[in-house]
């Protein structure tokens, strides 16, 4: 499993854009960057890319109906870094679980993605955006094992598989996954939600039929 095997490097990887009031820079990971901060944008680019629904679920050690209670506030990837990096954890309530088993029974989760403001520094990817309160996903998620960062809550930590591809949003009742994921995922943007979950059921049966839920 790769999912995890780039994960600080996503936002300070192979070149940041950095917005400042006396204009723009691209630099490398590594380099001296503005001392007085600034706003920096990048791409998201996972390990290992999604590529199908199949593959999503297969990759997967939980999968979730939940919806976004709230965002805490950001923090350093990498404290000993002198390269700047930024992590915000969203808690999420778990309305279903379709896959895998929550530790202890509870019914409520970390979960993480690269990006917020920490000191001076802005971290923004528009390809994927932070969650926000109120927002339902299927969320399909590997758990944290950074031993650098300790989970000082009572909630578990999760990464969503592929970085961004793990995250299926649902507007009106309808699926909508990033555009920035790969073209056999967009296909299922705009499915009715139940269906998807339907489809979602028979999968994990196939794949992984020991994380199927039990009753």
């Amino acid at each position: 499993m790769k999912v995890l095997a780039a994960l600080f490097g996503l936002l300070i990887g192979a070149s940041i854009c950095i917005a400042q009031s006396t204009g723009s820079l691209t630099q490398s990971a590594g380099m001296d960057f503005y001392p007085n901060g600034g706003k920096i944008s990048a791409n998201a680019h996972p390990a290992e890319p999604v590529l199908s629904l199949d593959q999503l679920v297969g990759m997967s050690k939980l999968i979730v109906d939940a919806t976004v209670l709230s965002n805490f506030p950001p923090v350093s990837a990498d404290p000993d870094s002198d390269v700047p990096s930024a992590l915000t954890e969203s808690l999420v309530s778990v309305t279903e679980v379709l896959a895998g088993t929550l530790p202890g029974g509870t019914r409520t989760i970390l979960m993480i993605q690269q990006g917020g403001k920490v000191g001076r520094w802005e971290f923004v990817s528009e390809d994927d955006p932070l969650l926000k309160p109120g927002e339902r996903y299927i969320l399909f998620l590997w758990p944290d094992y950074m031993k650098q960062r300790p989970n000082n809550t009572p909630y578990p930590r999760y990464w969503p598989v592929g970085i961004f591809s793990g995250k299926a949003k649902i507007e009106n009742g309808k699926v909508q996954f990033l555009p920035i994921t790969l073209p056999r995922l967009r296909e299922l943007n705009n499915t009715d939600v139940n269906a998807f979950i339907a489809t979602l059921h028979d999968k994990i049966s196939f794949h992984i039929p020991e994380l199927k839920p039990r009753p």
